[in-house]
């Protein structure tokens, strides 16, 4: 175990601590707050624990240390520097012990059990009702990591390195208050405490390249570049950081126009496709992972999709996740083990209504049919009352014979689904309005012959889809007819 030596002059303390205050200063919230402290002994997470410890009063925190044993090696003596760090803080401790960390993802088992080990802390935070996490990485590690993502080949979110802030949960946030700061600043300031703390041996092993970065590269950027310059490497990537975020949140709000569905697919609208391509690439990135999680395509399976999704047609591509193509007015984005929609087994009956003159109104309801939320959009069918035989009901599509289109129009499904914009999967589970006696409106398009529209002065029944079904509610309401009125109601 190695301790600190005597205090000096405390300006490296004091200009750390006020960085951390600064960081602080700028997180929403912050005040008053129950605050979780990542501690596994080492300097940084030590550090930081003082520095919470000595701004709590000024904030009104209420500050926990927790440690985390993964019982992969002996760590006892971690924990018992965890322990007296708590006492010399006199701030409360949780332990939590992990099973040893298996490499379930194929990611090694370091990345394993750094994912235990967050779901840990954030599990314990939400809890306690602690809403912030606060951990101990610093600038160097952010260097480190950048290199460490370049070697292993990365994009733009990758190059932005570690965020300061982000989300664990709903109710969780993790804070990283000292990636502005350097591990010289870390060390001087842990100089001049009188703190114990104590080195990860398995951070010595040079063999695994983090190791190395850490140990050979980043001494050796330190001695080629005035201390001043990792300062700006820093503060560098806390800006690309921030970059990053704001086109994270335009790429959101593009997002917000693709529909994602339960059979593992994502449609996206082909206005989408008009943008830059290295924007429609990028939401092509965003989208796939949506689909399927922590899935990101290569360069190469990006640029075959987006030749795919311009040649439409038959034309597909298929990378180890998901099969990219253009279907009507959609780019689609399918998981390979994507399930198609199933139509419903029974009727759907539609909402009862007693007839009279004009004002009846029949609501298919959202239960019965695949709708997107309620649209402002209206879709208005009138129907002579006397011409109907039996019950309404709502039939899929792929169950109905005998569709008489009106005069002129074409009977053939395939093209009215086709120019309704329905995508292939949807088409034979899309709703249609039925009576005993046959098809009378493919919803959202058109009209049987057997549905005309009344005259003035007989029983009327209007019925009027209230929420589209989410590929109609997507694009622009179909023209539909209803009755002309060229007098007074009939009382």
């Amino acid at each position: 175990m190695a301790g600190g030596l005597a205090r000096t002059d405390g300006v490296s303390m004091g200009a750390l601590v006020d960085r951390v205050r600064h960081f602080m200063d700028e997180t929403p919230a912050i005040g008053g707050a129950a605050i979780d402290v990542a501690l596994s002994g080492g300097k940084d997470s030590v550090v930081l624990a003082a520095i919470i410890q000595t701004l709590a009063p000024r904030f009104g925190w209420q500050v926990r240390l927790h440690h985390i044993r993964h019982a992969w090696r002996d760590d006892s003596a971690d924990a018992q520097v965890a322990s007296a760090v708590a006492t010399a803080l006199a701030l409360p401790l949780l332990v939590t012990s992990l099973p040893p960390p298996q490499d379930l993802a194929g990611d090694g088992p370091e990345a394993t059990a750094r994912q235990a080990r967050y779901h840990a802390l954030r599990d314990a935070a939400e809890q306690r009702g602690a809403p912030f996490i606060v951990t101990g990485h610093h600038g160097d590690d952010n260097i480190e990591t950048l290199l460490w993502r370049l070697l292993r080949g990365c994009g733009l979110e990758g190059l932005a390195a570690i965020p300061p802030r982000q989300r664990l949960g709903p109710r969780v946030a993790l804070l990283r208050p000292l990636l502005g700061a350097g591990r010289s600043d870390v060390e001087a300031f842990l100089d001049s405490s009188a703190l114990p703390w104590l080195e990860d041996p398995t951070n010595r092993d040079e063999q695994h390249v983090r190791n190395a970065l850490r140990h050979q590269v980043i001494p050796h950027l330190r001695r080629l570049c005035p201390r001043q310059d990792l300062a700006k490497a820093y503060a560098s990537l806390l800006l690309v950081r921030q970059d990053v975020s704001a086109f994270q949140r335009l790429i959101a709000a593009q997002l917000q126009q693709v529909h994602f569905t339960d059979e593992r697919a994502a449609y996206l609208p082909s206005c989408l496709l008009e943008e830059a391509p290295e924007v429609v690439a990028q939401l092509v990135r965003h989208t796939a992972r949506r689909v399927v999680a922590a899935f990101c395509p290569t360069q190469r399976s990006v640029r075959s999709a987006l030749e795919s999704f311009a040649k439409g047609g038959r034309a597909a591509w298929r990378d180890e996740a998901l099969l990219y193509r253009r279907e009507g007015p959609y780019a689609v984005l399918r998981a390979l083990d994507a399930q198609p929609p199933v139509a419903p087994t029974s009727l759907m009956p539609v909402a009862a209504a007693s007839l009279t003159h004009w004002e009846d109104l029949v609501l298919l309801q959202e239960q019965f049919i695949p709708l997107s939320p309620p649209t402002r959009r209206r879709s208005t069918l009138w129907l002579d009352a006397a011409a109907l035989r039996g019950a309404l009901t709502l039939r899929p599509l792929g169950q109905v014979e005998g569709f008489v289109p009106v005069a002129g129009a074409t009977a053939n499904l395939g093209k009215i689904t086709a120019a309704m914009g329905i995508p292939p999967p949807w088409r034979a589970v899309h709703p249609v309005l039925c009576d005993d006696a046959g098809p009378l409106w493919i919803l959202g398009g058109p009209r049987s012959e057997r549905a005309q529209p009344p005259r003035l002065g007989v029983a009327a029944l209007r019925v009027e889809l209230v929420t589209l079904p989410w590929y109609l509610a997507k694009g622009r309401d179909p023209d539909l007819p209803r009755p002309a009125r060229t007098r007074e109601r009939p009382s």
